[in-house]
């Protein structure tokens, strides 16, 4: 409906305007359309300076980082996308993400987000690809064991299965290869028949996993774990890799020091002093003497978690 203007005539009282009922059904007929009209409904947004409404599409831009409180019954409903500068949710609920298939992916802008159907997880685009991202179902091994009757030949598995290739079947305990079998979606096709049995015939499907890699030159120093930015004392005659990268210790009697908590490759520096004799248990020396008169650099290699390798030296003049 059009807005109806109530006609108020040339001068006061002129006898040409409406007369007063015909005014005031006008007056009720354009606040109905305004209170049944949900694009113009003031009640649906409370909101601060900065978000304007467009009477026309609905659309609600926000030019300032506000905060949209309350919406009446979840809001109204619409298509148009809303623009938002900055958004907080007052709400202990939750925000629903649109969902939908790998088919049904919009035309992807870096940034979006989604909750993606045919693998059961979360996504986003990064302007280059869809990935998955935290909150995805992650890797996943499926389990499904049917009963065999000599004679069925198709099967329905609990979830959707790319193909073949992403399950291992097994019948009565053997293999199964992967020419004996087809997979699409959840319905799985034995060439032959399986034999009669009970739960004779299990189904292992395994998702595909979102593989993430670490740009270059990311990690810092500060991230690295205490084993591998700390000095420790040496207490007795026990060396902890897991405990700090540098160990320092002044013998006060001979001494045969043993390492623990060792993995391949593990270089540690000891730094060590005292006119008294050591060793390293299963350690062998490889380079350089100890001189018990000045601090000795010794360094040492795990060459497995129980055997070692270490070099001595001194300062030099």
């Amino acid at each position: 409906m059009a807005k109806q203007t109530i006609n108020i005539g040339t001068t006061a009282n002129d006898g040409t305007g409406d007369p007063l009922r015909t005014a005031f059904d006008k007056v009720n007929s354009n606040f109905t359309e305004l209170y049944n009209d949900d694009a113009g409904d003031v009640n649906s947004v409370n909101a601060g300076t900065g978000i304007s409404v467009d009477q026309t599409t609905g659309a609600v831009t926000v030019t300032n980082a506000g905060t949209l409180d309350t919406t009446t019954d979840n809001g109204a409903t619409t298509t148009n996308s809303i623009t938002v500068g900055g958004l907080h949710v007052n709400s202990t609920g939750a925000v629903e993400m649109p969902a939908g298939t790998d088919g049904e992916r919009p035309s992807a802008v870096a940034g979006m987000l989604r909750f993606n159907t045919t693998t059961n997880g979360f996504e986003g685009y990064d302007g280059t690809e869809w990935g998955a991202i935290g909150g995805s179902s992650g890797s996943e091994i499926n389990i499904d064991n049917f009963s065999g009757n000599g004679s069925t030949t198709v099967f329905n598995l609990s979830q959707s299965v790319d193909n073949e290739n992403v399950t291992q079947v097994y019948i009565d305990g053997v293999y199964q290869q992967k020419d004996t079998y087809s997979v699409v979606g959840t319905a799985i096709t034995f060439s032959e028949a399986p034999p009669t049995g009970t739960n004779n015939i299990e189904v292992a499907s395994f998702t595909t996993v979102q593989v993430d890699t670490i740009p270059d030159d990311i990690v810092t120093y500060a991230k690295l774990a205490t084993e591998f930015t700390t000095s420790s004392a040496v207490a007795a005659s026990t060396i902890d890799f897991a405990a700090a990268q540098v160990f320092t210790k002044t013998l006060s009697a001979n001494t045969t020091f043993s390492i623990t908590n060792a993995q391949i490759g593990m270089v540690k520096d000891l730094y060590l002093t005292g006119d008294f004799t050591f060793s390293i248990t299963n350690g062998k020396l490889i380079a350089g003497t100890y001189d018990g008169t000045v601090t000795n650099f010794i360094q040492i290699v795990a060459q497995t978690s129980s055997s070692f390798w270490y070099s001595i030296s001194q300062e030099q003049a």
